[in-house]
């Protein structure tokens, strides 16, 4: 994967090499673990093939091409690091995000097929979820970490090397927005605001918690723990609202 990287790099006219899993650039030298992207994505890829692909030989076929897709997206990644500025500026929360913000994506695509099939409305609901989400989740993110972490300053300050807490409380609310947009057959703003205001206060019970546990103890929430959490809130939220107004009616 560094030497597919680093060929893609030359081509563009960056000094790039490569050895074992080291990708040197002007911007220095990286050390690359595959884990990153494949450990995340693989299970929800093929959980994906499992409920959404049709036929054997569709299975087959999605199944095949798995590992080039893969290698495809960590060449992805190693690029949004190693590109110099003057070509692109990559936001160290993208890079350290990357396959969170995939596996956001992807979720709201399954959840407009669950809702609606696999039909051009489906396509439609996720793409403007995905675009209104992303937008409302980038606009958000920092006025909502403000206002998130300088609400309870009970003990030492969390460290956050990768910005995981700190883009926390935007990428649920855009997340949330996008699968509400991809799911719910009309909009009910009534509904919406409500399900918005249970998953604030979820942040805030969150909040509380870390401030307190961190005040008393050790421990510390880890990357991988606020990276799951922040996609499994706004999708348990989500699901159980759908199911909820189901079994009203």
């Amino acid at each position: 994967m560094t030497d597919v990287a680093a060929s893609a790099l030359r081509l563009v006219g960056v000094h790039a090499g490569a050895s074992a899993n080291v990708l040197s650039t002007e911007r220095g030298a990286f050390l690359i673990t595959q884990e990153c992207v494949a450990t995340p994505l693989i299970p929800v890829y093929f959980s994906a093939i499992a409920a959404y692909v049709p036929g054997a030989r569709r299975r087959a076929l999605a199944v095949l091409i798995a590992a080039p897709l893969f290698v495809a997206l960590g060449v992805a990644r190693l690029l949004v690091v190693a590109l110099p500025p003057s070509i692109a500026t990559s936001p160290l929360f993208l890079v350290h995000s990357f396959s969170q913000l995939l596996i956001a994506g992807l979720v709201v695509l399954l959840a407009a097929f669950w809702r609606h099939g696999r039909t051009l409305i489906a396509w439609r609901r996720a793409c403007l979820g995905v675009v209104a989400g992303g937008v409302l989740a980038y606009a958000i993110t920092p006025l909502l970490a403000r206002l998130a972490w300088s609400t309870f300053s009970v003990g030492p300050p969390v460290d956050d090397p990768q910005g995981a807490l700190g883009m926390l409380p935007g990428f649920q609310v855009g997340l949330y927005a996008a699968l509400a947009m991809a799911t719910f057959g009309s909009i009910s703003w009534r509904r919406v605001s409500g399900g918005l205001g249970l998953l604030v206060v979820s942040q805030i019970v969150a909040v509380a918690i870390v401030r307190v546990v961190a005040a008393h103890t050790s421990l510390r929430p880890g990357v991988l723990d606020v990276r799951v959490w922040a996609l499994a809130g706004p999708i348990l939220l989500v699901a159980f609202m759908v199911s909820h107004g189901q079994g009203r009616r």
